[in-house]
């Protein structure tokens, strides 16, 4: 008897852990932004969203009515392409590649494109990035070193870092004292502590996800490799599990 409890004590974290890996949720609504959308952020009432190797201007960024996913050019950001994208509650930051070797920055902008201030990240091939309440950020790194999360100072120290599940980590935002992570190549988003473990995982509807953001109620992720519209998702965390909405 004594066995039996110490085995099943044994199997009980696997079994927690199993149980949080395949949690259900529901796409409630699907919607279509303009061109290779990269990066998703929210400021408590519109989403916001970039692009990224689309035709004509990439620093566009547009702001997306939740409600209905109508659209419209909110400004010409002092970027080449909006690789993430995150709101501080005044400004928006992006990350930027400046070219193959050189550092890539994290830029923060106002909402009519005006350039605020940067600061240099420690490698070149960013993408994600996510401020949070205490003035640090959170960015991820897809490519030497692959599939790296960092944890930054607003000056781009490194605090911590984390290899993220896969090794093409597109997007990633906060949610409460988590992390989601959306992986592009492994078609994946990702729910993980601040260490990288990884709580929930599901499978993206639609390939390539570029963009990941929790609005205190809903996900919402984009997938973007058209070269004329992107997809965006509205995800019940909590639904029954529909996996494809009609």
């Amino acid at each position: 008897m004594k066995k039996l409890y110490f085995i099943c004590l044994t199997l009980l974290p696997f079994l927690l852990f199993s149980q949080k890996q395949t949690n259900e949720w529901t796409v409630v609504a699907t919607y279509e932004i303009p061109g290779k959308a990269g990066g998703i952020t929210f400021d408590g009432e519109f989403l916001y969203s970039g692009l990224y190797s689309s035709p004509g201007d990439d620093n566009r960024i547009f702001k997306i009515d939740p409600t209905d996913g109508s659209y419209e050019l909110l400004c010409y950001a002092p970027i080449e392409d909006a690789l993430g994208l995150s709101f501080d509650g005044t400004y928006f930051w992006s990350t930027d590649r400046q070219g193959s070797y050189d550092p890539a920055l994290a830029v923060q902008f106002d909402e009519d494109g005006n350039f605020i201030s940067e600061f240099e990240l420690p490698a070149t091939y960013f993408s994600g990035i996510e401020y949070m309440e205490d003035g640090t950020f959170w960015a991820t790194c897809y490519y030497d070193p692959d599939g790296t999360a960092f944890h930054l100072d607003n000056q781009g120290n490194v605090l911590d870092q984390f290899t993220t599940p896969n090794n093409q980590p597109w997007a990633i935002c906060k949610m409460d004292e988590h992390l989601w992570i959306a992986d592009y190549d492994a078609d994946m988003l990702y729910l993980v502590d601040v260490t990288g473990q990884v709580i929930e995982s599901h499978e993206s509807i639609g390939i390539k996800p570029t963009g990941v953001v929790f609005d205190g109620t809903y996900l919402w992720y984009v997938t973007g490799p058209s070269q004329s519209n992107s997809t965006l998702y509205k995800v019940d965390l909590g639904g029954s599990g529909n996996p494809i909405l009609d």
